[in-house]
């Protein structure tokens, strides 16, 4: 058995504190989400100078990634887009040394999602794509397919809108198929900051997740 310091309590501890921060985001405020996120991202960087198995060590790398996820959201959402953008990338960073294609994935899409206001639709779908290069089959590639989908009705491209959105609305049929009801909670389990895509998902309602075509509404942002 590998020496380590760490407890099977102490990684129990991580996931739930992890769960707990990313289903709260909708109702804490948020400036005790950040500051409670990054007391934990701390913590957990202090864990890493422990003995460890290398299955605690991806482990701790999973949970500290969605942590940053989160904190990396709440940091754009309060208006500190030079930080958030640096917790996006640390993110990224995590999720590629835990070799986890979620985790990786978020970042990218979290990149679609910030140019999408400024107009900058080719980045979008670049993005996307580099998300959905990583993993094809979980909740963030229903979310990257939106965002590419929006970006291509902005562009005008009326024949990628469709194959984006089909491809989007597949995925989404397929994981709710895959757990017999239609409940988007136990898919998206608080690792999406969307709450009206996220209604639209759970309806199996995609195509909402566009905005007007261009022309006839307001901005996509």
């Amino acid at each position: 058995m590998p020496a380590t310091d760490l407890d099977s309590a102490t990684l129990d501890r991580l996931r739930i504190m992890a769960d707990r921060l990313c289903s709260e985001y909708p109702f804490m405020p948020a400036d005790q989400l950040l500051a409670e996120g990054r007391a934990w991202l701390r913590w957990m960087i202090r864990l890493q100078g422990q003995r460890v198995t290398l299955q605690q060590h991806r482990e701790i790398l999973v949970q500290a990634g969605w942590v940053a996820l989160l904190v990396g959201c709440v940091e754009y959402d309060t208006g500190n887009r030079q930080t958030a953008e640096t917790t996006r990338q640390a993110a990224l960073s995590l999720g590629a040394e835990a070799y986890h294609g979620e985790i990786i994935a978020w970042p990218h899409e979290t990149h679609a999602w910030i140019n999408l206001p400024s107009g900058d639709y080719h980045a979008v779908v670049a993005a996307a794509w580099a998300g959905t290069d990583v993993t094809r089959q979980s909740s963030v590639a229903v979310q990257l397919a939106a965002q590419e989908a929006r970006a291509w009705t902005w562009i005008g491209d009326r024949r990628q809108t469709e194959v984006t959105l089909d491809r989007g609305r597949r995925l989404l049929d397929a994981m709710l198929a895959s757990r017999n009801h239609t409940d988007v909670s136990s898919i998206m389990p608080g690792k999406i900051r969307h709450p009206g895509p996220v209604c639209n998902l759970s309806c199996g309602n995609f195509g909402n997740l566009l905005p007007v075509r261009p022309g006839y509404g307001s901005s996509p942002a």
